[in-house]
């Protein structure tokens, strides 16, 4: 059995370099979110320590790379 969930929840964008990580915001639909909201699906597999791979599944509608995470068992 395998999960196959998103990478991220958006496409690709461009990175904040902002020097204070907590300051880094992504701008989704025209609204400001903090950057490590991004890091949710990640977190998915992390915190109880599963297996997982990131694979590129296509394109967004705007041509940006989109990706879906395997998780195992």
């Amino acid at each position: 059995d395998a999960v196959v969930c998103p990478v991220t929840p958006t496409p690709a964008f461009p990175h904040d370099h902002h020097p204070d990580p907590l300051e880094r915001l992504i701008a989704v639909d025209g609204v400001e979110y903090p950057y490590f909201d991004q890091l949710v699906w990640a977190g998915l597999p992390t915190m109880p320590g599963l297996p997982a791979t990131a694979v590129p599944a296509g394109r967004s509608p705007e041509g940006l790379p989109v990706g879906v995470q395997i998780i195992g068992p």
